[in-house]
């Protein structure tokens, strides 16, 4: 658990002062509902496929399999948002 935590709290998702290259990848953990969810953003340098297999790493971390994963969009950065959802 302190494993996941730490990740999450690494990948903290559009914080101001954080760097936002092509290099990001940041995903935020949360609980809704008991429904298990990352949001977060990812640079140029990431695929999305490679976004989608960490947050299934992360969904695993915690026992569950990824059940969905969506991209959002641009944020104001023109970072791409998604959004991360464990079974």
């Amino acid at each position: 658990m302190k494993r996941l935590i730490c990740g999450c709290v690494l990948a903290w998702v559009a914080m101001p002062g954080f760097a936002a290259g092509a290099e990001t990848l940041k995903m935020k953990f949360k609980v809704e509902d008991g429904v298990h969810m990352m949001i977060g953003v990812f640079g140029t340098e990431w695929e999305p496929g490679q976004v989608q297999a960490e947050a299934a790493k992360n969904c695993g971390e915690i026992g569950k399999p990824l059940a969905s994963f969506k991209i959002q969009g641009r944020n104001s950065k023109g970072l791409r948002v998604f959004e991360a959802v464990c079974k």
